[in-house]
């Protein structure tokens, strides 16, 4: 869902790109998409997941070399299989980004 829709904000806030759901809006919204990213993310579904602590979720992960400066980065793909009380579905992909290796 769109943060300005739902949530009172300032006027200067409302234009902000603010998807707050999850997908495809909330991925290009928030970490921005490029044909690396989709590159990225579908390598990272090919990993083995780690569950997120029984929530229904899992983090798939891949080693990635587009960091700078010598730091590693990782491709984290966190993925709903579990179907919430308000959704018609399980969310599938919910977001997809890259962060610091661990």
């Amino acid at each position: 869902w769109w943060g300005p829709g739902r949530v009172e904000m300032q006027r200067e806030e409302q234009a902000v790109d603010d998807w707050r759901g999850w997908g495809y809006r909330h991925i290009r919204s928030k970490h921005g998409w490029s044909l690396l990213d989709e590159q990225e993310t579908r390598l990272a579904l090919l990993t083995s997941p780690a569950e997120d602590q029984g929530s229904g979720k899992y983090i798939y992960k891949l080693a990635v070399s587009s960091g700078t400066g010598g730091v590693g980065c990782e491709r984290r793909v966190v993925v709903d299989f579990v179907q919430g009380p308000d959704d018609p579905a399980p969310r599938g992909i919910v977001t997809s980004f890259n962060a610091v290796g661990s």
